[in-house]
């Protein structure tokens, strides 16, 4: 492997890693905003924050899957060898089907779905 390739891999590890680490901040700031929104709708008597907890949730889960869609966009592209001269050009291409599969992917799924949950139950039961 020469000096270019070496950067170029390199380059890529950290772009896939930024990426994951925006991913788990993101599950990070929903948990503590999700979980504030339906606390204050139980501790108030007030469905509303629980339907406000919707909006966040949705938010959240669009984007949490989107990081986790160029993650593995870039995955890919780490995977290819460089073309002659373009070495360091890391294009991706988002379609709407890796960002669904990103979406409802078992590292995203499981947390989003049950906040939706969670709040419509709450919602409903006021």
């Amino acid at each position: 492997m020469n000096d270019l390739q070496l950067k170029r891999v390199e380059l890529l590890q950290n772009i896939i890693t930024r990426m994951a680490q925006n991913s788990f901040t993101i599950k990070g700031w929903a948990v503590t905003v999700l979980t504030a929104l339906l606390a204050f709708s139980n501790k108030d008597s007030d469905r509303w924050f629980a339907v406000y907890a919707l909006y966040p949730a949705v938010a959240f889960w669009g984007l949490d899957a989107y990081y986790l869609m160029q993650e593995r966009l870039f995955r890919d592209l780490s995977k290819q060898p460089a073309e002659n001269g373009r070495e360091f050009e890391f294009k991706t291409k988002p379609t709407v089907g890796a960002f669904l599969k990103a979406a409802f992917s078992l590292t995203v799924i499981p947390l989003y779905a049950f906040a939706v949950m969670m709040a419509m139950l709450m919602a409903h039961n006021r």
